[in-house]
Formats: C-alpha cells, sequence, structure tokens
C-alpha cells in the first residue's frame, strides 16, 4: 500500500511538516518580536523613574571599563567541535557561556545590565582550531532586553547586537522569507498528491 500510493504519502508528509513549521514560525517568532514591537528605547533617565518589575530595552554601547574574558570579547559563547570520525565532519556544540555583569553606555548615562542572559546577534567571532568564540567586545553596539529590578539594574533575558530597528527589520524579513518557503512546500505536497490521484484513474 506504501508502494502503491507512494506520491500520497510522500505529499502528506510535506505538507505535515510546514504545518507544524507554520504554528513554531507563527507563535514563537511573533512572540518574541511583538515584545520587541511593543518596547521602545529608552534612556537611562527614563529607566530610573520606572516601577521594579517594568519591561525594559535599552539600546548603547558597552563600556569601556568592562574586564575583557577571552582575548577582546567581554560576554561570549563558545562552542567546540566534537569529531566521532576523521572520515566525517565535526559537530559544533556550545560547551562554555561567559555572560558577567555589564555597563551599557546611553546618550543620558549609564545601565547596568545583571549577568544571566542569552546572546544574539554576536558582534565579534574569535576562532581556535577546535573551538569558536562568539560575543561582544568593548564598545560594541547592543540593545538588552529585560525587566527593571529593585537594585535599579536590568535583569537581562537577551543581549542583541545592533539596533533595534535594525534587527527587527530583519527579522521580519526572515519571517516572511519563511512563510513563503513554507507555502511552497504546502504547494508541492498538494501537487503530489493530485499526481497520484491522476495516476490512480489511468491505472484503471
Amino acid at each position: 500500500m506504501l508502494k502503491r500510493y507512494k506520491l500520497v504519502w510522500m505529499g502528506l508528509l510535506a505538507i505535515g511538516y510546514a504545518l507544524v513549521q507554520l504554528w513554531v514560525l507563527f507563535n514563537f517568532s511573533d512572540s518574541v518580536l511583538s515584545r520587541l514591537r511593543r518596547l521602545e528605547p529608552l534612556s537611562a533617565a527614563a529607566v530610573r523613574r520606572l516601577p521594579v518589575g517594568s519591561d525594559v530595552l535599552v539600546e548603547g554601547r558597552i563600556s569601556q571599563t568592562m574586564p575583557q574574558r577571552y582575548s577582546t570579547l567581554v560576554a561570549y559563547v563558545r562552542s567546540s567541535e566534537l569529531r566521532y570520525s576523521e572520515k566525517e565532519p565535526g559537530v559544533w556544540v556550545e560547551d562554555d557561556r561567559v555572560v558577567p555583569a555589564l555597563l551599557l553606555e546611553t546618550a543620558d548615562g549609564t545601565v547596568a545590565v545583571e549577568p544571566g542572559y542569552a546572546l544574539e546577534k554576536t558582534a565579534r567571532q574569535k576562532q581556535t582550531k577546535r573551538a569558536n568564540y562568539n560575543g561582544f567586545e568593548r564598545g560594541s553596539e547592543v540593545f538588552v532586553v529585560g525587566t527593571l529590578s529593585r537594585a535599579g539594574t536590568i535583569k537581562a533575558e537577551t543581549l542583541y547586537g545592533g539596533q533595534r530597528g535594525a534587527y527587527l527589520f530583519s527579522k521580519t524579513g526572515e519571517k516572511w522569507v519563511g512563510y513563503g518557503s513554507l507555502a511552497f512546500l504546502i504547494l508541492l505536497g498538494l501537487v503530489l498528491i493530485a499526481v497520484e490521484v491522476m495516476l490512480g484513474r489511468n491505472r484503471r
């Protein structure tokens, strides 16, 4: 039966995969992007006036006073290459994350960021023979998203490279490219099913 209706099963598999990916893309990407659209960049003075627990987004540059943790990087994620065979390509696995407290310099002052955040769109990469280091240097342009703590610091969730506007523009474009690719996959699945139906009629 599987062999006889091979194109139907292939079509259903393509459609099912595309629908799952559409659900993931719609729910997870939109939840992140909608929050970034809602939050406007705040000045250091505006952050100080907010109540504890407020959602905040601050753009700035990493202070030149931050200690360097690896080479010129002040915060980074390290990935190491694991090889199971000399003939097979290696697999890169994250095995270290150094995300200390940071000080961001804004136009009207400084804002402190608590440690423990995720990194995205890192500005610099350092590579050795078996490891990649992706992170930020002193002076890197970044924006941070998180909540305001009782100490007046930002309990950061993610530290992004660049500016909020540019990040939203690129991610929105990527999202629509993803929608287009998955719509094509659904169409391909329908075509495969239609071809199998036509072939089935011709067999009779």
